[in-house]
């Protein structure tokens, strides 16, 4: 299998709906995002292929001591299908602009969709690190009981080989329990009009999961999930109304944007991008008041 280094865990495809041209020095090639680390308190502008990856973090070495590819394979053919989401939400976006028909997304579509956010919420190292480290103290309970001396990036290795898998497993049944659930609420689509200079911010970790319960929040019933599509769609699922009701609505308020973007900021594990630099710097602003309040 062909070698893949660098390997994103929120999908160049999808990152790409988040550049805003007009901000990008062209030796960028519009090809690039600013980032801001909340660690760090930086922010500069990169390139696509450098944004929300990381080198290996999918691969594991095999019998051979060869890496493996096949969770980072297995992602990249689903990630594929994403195209169709995005421009499908561009035609109902534009559908609420000009007042005409709408062409609501047809089943085969949500159920990519809700896939979509399942697989993005598992994947981010914000969820993985958890599973891990979780794992991670059970292998060394295990081995040291039976007197095991194992490494420690052997214990990793492991983990990898064999948690990653299940967790991006579309036949696992917990997954489909939990597609059911999900495909039973209600969906609201917010757009923003071109002539809005605010757009969405994407983050490290996308879904916004309101009211949390447990790390498994997805599925109860009173968590709100939101995933920004584009820089100018967003798409919540809420309630459960056997996906009876579909609400739209255009948002114009910048304050509103910029209160989503602050609750999708402070979702983040550590990186927060736009192709807005100045939404990146208020962001960093209202972080730096948090932190001193």
């Amino acid at each position: 299998m062909a070698e893949n280094k660098n390997q994103h865990y929120v999908p160049k495809v999808y990152l790409k709906g988040f550049i805003n041209s007009k901000n990008i020095p062209e030796d960028f090639n519009q090809n690039a995002l600013w980032e801001y680390d909340k660690v760090e308190q930086t922010i500069e502008i990169k390139r696509i292929e450098d944004v929300f990856a990381v080198e290996y973090f999918y691969s594991f070495f095999d019998e051979n001591k060869q890496y493996n590819h096949t969770t980072e394979a297995l992602l990249s053919k689903f990630e594929n299908n994403f195209n169709k989401i995005k421009n499908r939400s561009e035609l109902i976006r534009n559908g609420i602009i000009n007042q005409k028909r709408i062409d609501w997304y047809n089943k085969s579509e949500l159920d990519y969709l809700i896939w979509f956010i399942m697989i993005q919420y598992f994947r981010v190292p914000k969820f993985t690190s958890s599973i891990v480290m979780d794992s991670y103290g059970e292998c060394k309970r295990i081995n040291s009981a039976y007197g095991v001396a194992q490494k420690d990036e052997e214990v990793f290795n492991n983990i990898k080989k064999n948690a990653f898998p299940l967790m991006f497993d579309f036949e696992n049944p917990q997954h489909k329990i939990m597609y059911q659930l999900i495909s039973s609420r209600n969906i609201h689509v917010t757009i923003i009009p071109d002539q809005i200079e605010n757009d969405f911010i994407i983050t490290d970790s996308p879904i916004l999961v309101t009211n949390p319960v447990s790390r498994n929040a997805l599925i109860h019933q009173n968590t709100e999930i939101t995933i920004p599509i584009t820089k100018k769609i967003a798409i919540s699922f809420y309630g459960y109304g056997y996906g009876k009701e579909k609400k739209t609505r255009v948002l114009t308020d910048k304050n509103e944007i910029k209160r989503i973007n602050l609750s999708l900021s402070q979702e983040a594990l550590r990186y927060c991008c736009s192709g807005n630099k100045k939404q990146l710097e208020e962001i960093k602003t209202k972080h730096l008041i948090s932190a001193l309040t």
